[in-house]
């Protein structure tokens, strides 16, 4: 196969951007043509030759698990303003468990097994199902569905810092709210609430840990609560929350740290 240049050399191609821009269009499309011409028979380039592929752009790290977009703000107004925006709203705290073992004396440090979703401040109060997940800042727009960039709570790696896929399935953090009955259903949780562990608030409200979810390095996270109908992140609603991020052991990578 033949290849060709958009020109034939560097002294053609110099000439026929002159005539092009002095408005010579016939003598440029000649040159052209004799460009082309005398590139006949010439080996392609390597690039062309059937066992590299030709890439435009930046090229990909091999196997570089894709990163998405971050977002930047809300891109449009949401119908229902409490929803799209990342706000306080008192939905993520600690667990009950957390402070059961703070009142019998023996309060642990932060950690995000003690960090929970408030049943009491649920965002949505309509019959339905629910999920939630808890992704990094600035990867609202997606990243609260399942396999997306920034997912925290997936099974599913990413490029995002932290994003190791060390969750689970969306299954796993299901909430179904179902009609209100008396001795059946009440008011302080739901009818269904996934695999995740439970405890009870001294409000009465059950509390949803939202652990196992990746840790990123500086502690950020935002959790997503949507209907599993959502299509946007203009269905679900987002809290940001803070857990101090672990600190490694100081005398770990020397043994004798402390030592005389």
């Amino acid at each position: 196969m033949s290849s060709c240049r958009l020109f034939g050399n560097d002294a053609t191609d110099a000439i026929a951007a002159e005539l092009r821009v002095f408005a010579y269009p016939i003598l440029a499309s000649a040159l052209l043509v004799a460009g082309c011409s005398s590139d006949l028979g010439r080996s392609p380039p390597a690039s062309m030759d059937g066992t590299e592929a030709v890439h435009i752009g930046r090229p990909r790290r091999a196997n570089a698990p894709a990163c998405g977009a971050i977002s930047r703000g809300v891109s449009r107004l949401c119908q229902d303003p409490a929803l799209g925006s990342v706000k306080d709203a008192g939905i993520v705290g600690r667990t009950a468990e957390y402070w059961w073992l703070c009142r019998a004396g023996e309060c642990p440090r932060d950690d995000i097994s003690y960090v929970g979703l408030d049943y009491g401040n649920f965002p949505f109060a309509s019959v339905g199902e629910y999920f939630f997940a808890v992704v990094a800042p600035g990867y609202e727009d997606g990243g609260f569905r399942d396999g997306a960039p920034g997912n925290l709570s997936d099974r599913r790696a990413s490029c995002v810092p932290g994003d190791l896929g060390q969750g689970d399935s969306v299954d796993d953090r299901t909430i179904v709210i179902a009609a209100f009955e008396p001795g059946v259903f009440t008011v302080f949780s739901p009818a269904s609430a996934g695999t995740h562990d439970k405890s009870w608030m001294d409000s009465g409200f059950m509390s949803i840990a939202l652990a196992p979810f990746d840790a990123t390095p500086d502690g950020k996270y935002v959790l997503a609560i949507c209907p599993s109908s959502a299509s946007s992140r203009c269905d679900c609603a987002f809290e940001p929350f803070f857990v101090e991020p672990a600190q490694a052991d100081a005398g770990a990578s020397n043994p004798e740290a402390g030592t005389p």
